[in-house]
């Protein structure tokens, strides 16, 4: 028990240097060329989705892996596949491990994040609800994503992946995710546009604009919006942020709450609809 407490007060105090390094670099990029000035750096949903981070890694998150390591991890690491894909990648550098699984990580979130766009949508609303897109805004999500976080890195580990290249490259796409909801105006040129994710190619991706509707997908690489179709980066900025649902509570418990209602609404509607 004793143990554990500790634990737990190490990882308490790690997420709070973490978040508060975060601040200060998103302090000077939002302060020193803000896309939108209008946007204040505290407002009024920033505690809610401060408080969603601390619950995300410290509960839902170890929750999740714990489940994911019962059930799961067993079987996901002694099979023919994972053998052999596990030998082949091993005899790669390491470099190349590492950018391989960072490209096939963000080829996972970009299908995962348009199934959720289109069949979890009441959940992943709760993310597009964002009226004011900034530093924090890449932590507010319902905690059922977790499911499709824990689901990415489990299909690399069983084509073979090692540990120590999925968790750098989730580093990497979680660093980048956080970044490109900031508040600021930044954007690529020439070919680096279609090879980085950029805060402003980002931006579009949460717009209220019926034209941006279901594009920019991936968290790292825009060349694979550009593949399947979904990019969309025009050079203005978009004007607002937010969901065309308008039912969505205020309360942030509420709207994780409300995603079950609405998505229950939904599968009645499909039923009724059956002859």
């Amino acid at each position: 028990m004793y143990e554990t407490a500790l634990r737990f007060a190490d990882q308490l105090s790690a997420l709070t240097i973490t978040i508060i390094l975060f601040v200060i670099a998103a302090l000077l990029f939002e302060k020193l060329r803000p896309a939108d000035k209008n946007i204040p750096f505290f407002h009024r949903e920033t505690k809610f989705e401060i408080m969603t981070a601390y619950m995300m890694v410290m509960v839902f998150w170890p929750l999740g892996k714990f489940a994911f390591d019962f059930l799961f991890l067993e079987v996901l690491t002694h099979n023919f596949i994972h053998d052999t894909g596990f030998a082949v990648i091993g005899t790669w550098p390491a470099w190349l491990r590492f950018l391989t699984c960072l490209v096939a990580l963000d080829l996972l979130i970009y299908a995962h994040h348009r199934f959720a766009h289109v069949f979890l949508w009441p959940f992943h609303a709760v993310h597009h609800d964002a009226k004011k897109v900034n530093w924090s805004t890449s932590w507010r999500f319902h905690p059922a994503e977790i499911l499709l976080m824990i689901f990415d890195m489990a299909i690399l580990l069983w084509v073979g992946f090692p540990t120590d290249s999925i968790l750098y490259a989730a580093f990497v796409v979680n660093i980048a995710s956080n970044f490109n909801h900031f508040n600021t105006d930044l954007k690529w040129k020439g070919v680096m546009k279609y090879l980085l994710v950029s805060p402003h190619f980002h931006r579009w991706h949460h717009a209220l604009d019926q034209k941006a509707t279901d594009s920019n997908m991936c968290f790292v690489f825009p060349f694979i919006d550009l593949i399947f179709g979904t990019y969309y980066c025009p050079d203005e900025k978009p004007e607002e942020f937010g969901i065309f649902h308008k039912d969505m509570p205020d309360f942030f418990l509420a709207k994780w709450l409300y995603a079950f209602t609405w998505s229950g609404r939904q599968i009645k509607a499909l039923f009724d609809r059956r002859p």
